[in-house]
């Protein structure tokens, strides 16, 4: 040692172990992804999939087991039902308005149960309708 005691490796050591608890508990709680592909302006209600039915869910225990969505932004959009595990749209999507000139347009989501802790990823996808007038040069 050179004079700056055991304590100095401390906050090293500290981080060491989160990082590796970290590692090694993480991955476990994703447990899948799923993505859906929807076009722009789908009407208020609109199905968009069985999320408990393609993850194979029980739906039984999805009320108890406190299954519900969670976005940052997509929750405006979408909704899923505790009592059936159905994915919905909430509101009217404007693809434009979410993602402007983008390529891609992807609402992220994920799906979380507890007792015990699962997490599931999703993604949907919106597609451009052609809803804009061509311009020409």
């Amino acid at each position: 040692l050179t004079g700056r005691g055991t304590m100095a490796y401390l906050p090293t050591f500290a981080f060491t172990v989160f990082v590796s608890m970290f590692a090694i508990y993480v991955p476990y709680l994703i447990l899948g992804q799923i993505r859906y592909s929807i076009p722009e302006e789908i009407e208020q209600g609109a199905f968009v999939g069985n999320i408990a039915q393609n993850l194979g869910l029980n739906v039984r225990q999805l009320s108890a087991r406190k299954f519900r969505l969670s976005s940052d932004n997509g929750g405006r959009y979408i909704k899923v039902s505790a009592d059936n595990g159905v994915l919905s749209i909430r509101e009217k999507i404007d693809r434009e308005r979410i993602c402007g000139e983008a390529d891609m347009c992807i609402i992220p989501f994920e799906i979380v149960l507890e007792s015990p802790l699962e997490v599931y990823r999703g993604k949907i996808e919106i597609l451009d309708v052609n809803d804009n007038p061509p311009t020409f040069p």
